[in-house]
């Protein structure tokens, strides 16, 4: 352990490390055990899956990033207590996927019986362009996107822009309006760049 280096946070847009995990900043808000994060190619974004223990009932959950360090999204349930009482951890392996990416497979295990289940989640691949999480990239993404803009080397225009640098560069540049672009279909439609 004396070998670990922790994420101590971005200057200038670059990720800076840590000998301490005092020193290291949160990146999710807690309560987050049995951690696993891997990298899906469909939804191009780092995935991470862990059991939320302060949800009551106690949940799995989901969150997405386009960094390892984030901005991450905000949870999504993928299975409570109530339907599996005594459940903890959530593994994955980024070997284990299907159809492109958006079925995942991870293991998860359950008190009574005491056993390991392999499970599976199916969900919707949602494209960094597609802002409203709602499937497209259309005209409603493009005015989030417009209130963000504020052209390269300088801060995002509004505070809480971090899912509109799509390129992570830590600001809001026509760079980031070529990808929204590229994704761009028009409503109800799959975005363009899937």
């Amino acid at each position: 352990m004396d070998a670990y280096q922790y994420f101590g946070g971005l200057v200038n847009g670059y990720p800076t490390w840590v000998a301490g995990e005092a020193a290291a900043p949160a990146i999710v808000p807690p309560a987050v055990g049995e951690m696993s994060v891997v990298y899906n190619r469909a939804a191009r974004v780092w995935t991470m899956l862990y059991i939320n223990q302060n949800r009551s009932p106690i949940a799995i959950e989901l969150r997405q990033a386009r960094k390892p360090w984030g901005p991450w999204s905000q949870p999504l349930t993928v299975t409570t207590g109530t339907r599996y009482p005594g459940l903890y951890g959530s593994y994955m392996n980024p070997v284990y996927t299907e159809a492109q990416g958006t079925s995942v497979y991870f293991t998860m295990s359950l008190w009574d019986p005491y056993d390991v289940y392999l499970m599976k989640a199916d969900y919707r691949v949602v494209v960094p362009p597609d802002l409203d999480w709602d499937g497209d990239v259309d005209l409603t993404d493009f005015s989030v996107f417009q209130g963000c803009f504020n052209g390269p080397n300088r801060a995002p225009a509004q505070a809480g822009c971090g899912r509109e640098d799509f390129d992570g560069d830590t600001d809001v540049d026509m760079n980031d309006f070529a990808i929204l672009q590229s994704c761009f279909h028009g409503p109800n439609q799959p975005p363009a760049c899937l």
